[in-house]
């Protein structure tokens, strides 16, 4: 037993040196995005809230008011303030500019249609959200993060192992500042262990779930694979159908569920219209409807009521239960506890291992006294 935790204590070890930098950065980064659209809708609040009226004005002519502020962009989503159905809040456009190579979002009053504002690029919540999936590095940050979760599962799993023949579960702050230190580990690590075993789990999951889904529903035999749509113009002057026509049709296919958001047809032809179901704790929603963006009609329905398990696992469980929407304000709130908490993991494990007693090199022992 005692050679097995010496090998437990040396995975723990370098497992913990090697993953916690970014496991700090995690931590922290994963607590603001607890909070992640009231914090922006804080940074920009001239952008974010309007003064509610008794109706909203049409779609079209919401996304023709963007066209005559901002003549030649192209509109790729608008959005139905997704975060929450509060009457306050603004409608929004991810559009492309002529002359930003990156996407920019314009918010819009929807009940005067007046043009609120713009803002470039990523703002500020959604560049913390890129760094803390892929360190706004695309795919290879996405599998570098996916690697760190799998070391977090690996020092949750060796830290119990560790914690158990001790079992601190209190500090001696009465005792010396190496020993603080290291009961300090000790208890955040054992009131933690659960949920720092999830944060990775669920991490990893995140990053391998377009891979696993399709084997899953396939070992099943669910057909649950979105169809591979794309739309041909009945003729050279076919125009697409206006976007309060899609509305209508994805409230009428799930009624019992508020639209969020509709991504523009493109080159496809089919435009997604976003639901989001109440017991929906995602913030777009996980129900999305497709529709002939030239005859309107109904192609496709996911609801998110209906899918089957290794979806409804795969795309909203895990999801919800990494980020603490599972059960709504209460879990959101002891994720941003729990998240803290990983920094302060990742400080306490490595400074204890930096203050460990050291051998005195044999040229620096003091001369034996003669007996």
């Amino acid at each position: 037993m005692s050679k097995f935790r010496r090998i437990t204590g040396w995975v723990h070890l370098y497992a913990g040196l090697t993953a916690a930098p970014l496991l700090f950065v995690l931590g922290l980064t994963g607590s603001f995005l607890v909070f992640e659209y009231p914090l922006d809708h804080l940074f920009h609040p001239h952008l974010a809230y309007v003064q509610p009226a008794p109706e909203s004005m049409p779609l079209d002519t919401l996304l023709a008011s963007i066209h005559s502020t901002y003549p030649a962009t192209k509109v790729l989503t608008f959005a139905l303030s997704p975060s929450s159905p509060a009457p306050d809040l603004a409608y929004s456009a991810q559009v492309q500019l002529p002359q930003h190579p990156d996407p920019s979002t314009v918010f819009i009053n929807q009940y005067t249609g007046r043009v609120l504002g713009k803002i470039d690029g990523m703002s500020f919540a959604t560049a913390v959200q890129e760094f803390h999936t892929d360190m706004l590095l695309g795919e290879r940050g996405a599998f570098i993060m996916m690697l760190i979760a799998s070391l977090l599962i690996l020092l949750s799993l060796s830290g119990i192992v560790l914690w158990w023949p001790r079992k601190i579960v209190t500090i001696r702050w009465s005792a010396s500042g190496r020993r603080i230190n290291f009961d300090l580990h000790n208890a955040i690590g054992f009131y933690s262990f659960v949920f720092m075993l999830l944060f990775g789990i669920t991490g990893v999951v995140v990053h391998w779930q377009s891979k696993w889904l399709p084997m899953a529903n396939n070992a099943l035999h669910l057909p649950d694979t979105e169809p591979d749509l794309k739309i041909t113009p009945p003729n050279a002057s076919s125009r697409a159908v206006p976007l309060e026509a899609v509305a209508a049709a994805a409230r009428t296919a799930l009624p019992s569920a508020r639209l969020t958001q509709i991504n523009m047809p493109g080159t496809r032809g089919v435009y997604r219209a976003w639901l989001k179901f109440p017991e929906d704790g995602t913030p777009l929603g996980r129900s999305f409807v497709l529709v002939n963006a030239y005859s309107g009609a109904v192609l496709y329905t996911r609801s998110a009521r209906t899918v089957g398990g290794p979806t409804r696992f795969f795309r909203e469980w895990n999801r919800e239960v990494h980020t603490g929407d599972i059960l709504g304000w209460p879990t959101r709130i002891l994720a941003c506890l729990m998240s803290l908490l990983l920094p302060v993991l990742a400080i306490t494990g490595p400074l204890f291992w930096w203050r460990r007693p050291r051998p005195v090199p044999a040229a620096k022992r003091p001369p034996r006294q003669p007996a």
